[in-house]
């Protein structure tokens, strides 16, 4: 919320508030617009889905606020590769399949009912601790059971559902048919990489990890009015519990399942920040894109009308975990190696906290 507030002030100050109203109409109708190519695109009356490949899908998994919207829109500037609201035209849009409104009626196996305080259906579960909030609780030990999917849950309409869903983005945002790429960011998936194995074979998976001691203390401290909705507000060690939960169980389980896999790679954001020419080569050569028809982004790269929270962009922000890692006091540290320990020392996280 602060970094929008600032972003608005800034630009209100550089440009005036008449030029950010019309900014904010502008960025309304050219998302619109997007959101609803994908429904009156003229290749739905000549190109038929059938006609249309599935190549080597790439998903970013990984948890909310990991900063996987700065790394997926860097891989959505590739001209080859689209996504559910777009391509390299306009990379700034919505990129989650699991909680787009478009695409509620999919099966439960890839959406991610009642995101944020949002009912998507007007009959999704009010669950008695959590509301209709989902957001870094659905990998908890409470949730888990509802969203873990493998291929045991593999059917006909499953693979149909998010197959013609594809296709449809494709069809409707490809620069060209026989070259495209689709990518998806949506964090739930990081509990359903079986069943997306199952369905594409030749998938491509990147996961994004960023310090658990940052992201767990950050998720329970911004103000997002995400407790509005409990029955009853946990307490700070609860909260802090619950988001331990979903870290841990979000990691743990998509590494088991990707297991030496060639298709995945493992990237730490906060080593991607610190170098991300090195790393986005490497997440082309690993994506197999051609980085030929790459151009990197520049300070004078001129960000899309339309696009959501246009800080998240270039260039990278070193050093994010500052803020969290300073104000982390002793008994949540202590909370998070306990429920983290494994995967912290894995990624070698406790290096940060020693060098605080």
């Amino acid at each position: 919320m602060k970094s929008k507030l600032k972003s608005a002030y800034s630009y209100i100050h550089e440009n005036g508030i008449s030029e950010f109203v019309m900014r904010k109409i502008l960025d309304s109708a050219v998302d619109s617009y997007w959101k609803n190519k994908i429904f009156l695109s003229p290749r739905n009356l000549y190109v038929p889905l059938n006609k249309i490949k599935i190549d080597r899908p790439i998903f970013l998994l990984g948890t909310q606020g990991c900063g996987g919207t700065v790394l997926s829109r860097l891989i959505r500037l590739h001209p080859d590769v689209v996504y559910i609201t777009g391509n390299s035209r306009f990379w700034g849009g919505h990129a989650e399949l699991h909680d787009d409104a478009r695409f509620k009626y999919m099966p439960d196996d890839w959406v991610l009912r009642s995101p944020g305080y949002h009912n998507m259906l007007g009959y999704e579960k009010y669950h008695p601790i959590f509301g209709f909030n989902r957001s870094w609780v659905y990998a908890t030990d409470e949730l888990l059971h509802e969203y873990r999917k493998t291929e045991k849950d593999f059917s006909a309409n499953c693979e149909k559902s998010i197959v013609s869903v594809i296709k449809k983005c494709i069809r409707a945002y490809s620069k060209d048919l026989g070259s495209s790429r689709f990518h998806d960011m949506s964090q739930s998936y990081c509990v359903k990489v079986p069943l997306l194995r199952k369905v594409f074979p030749d998938v491509k998976f990147i996961v994004l990890l960023r310090n658990p001691f940052a992201m767990c203390w950050r998720e329970i401290t911004r103000k997002t009015g995400k407790y509005k909705d409990y029955a009853i507000v946990p307490s700070q060690t609860r909260k802090l519990e619950l988001a331990c939960q979903h870290w841990r169980n979000t990691y743990t389980i998509a590494l088991n399942d990707l297991g030496n896999m060639a298709n995945n790679i493992i990237i730490r954001y906060e080593d991607f920040t610190n170098n991300p020419i090195d790393n986005v080569n490497k997440l082309l050569d690993h994506c197999e894109l051609d980085k030929k028809r790459y151009s990197f982004p520049d300070e004078k790269m001129k960000i899309p009308l339309g696009t959501k929270d246009r800080w998240k962009w270039w260039p990278l922000i070193p050093d994010v975990n500052d803020k969290y890692l300073d104000e982390l006091p002793e008994w949540a540290r202590e909370i998070i190696e306990n429920h983290c320990g494994d995967l912290i020392r894995r990624f070698n996280y406790e290096l940060d906290i020693i060098a605080k």
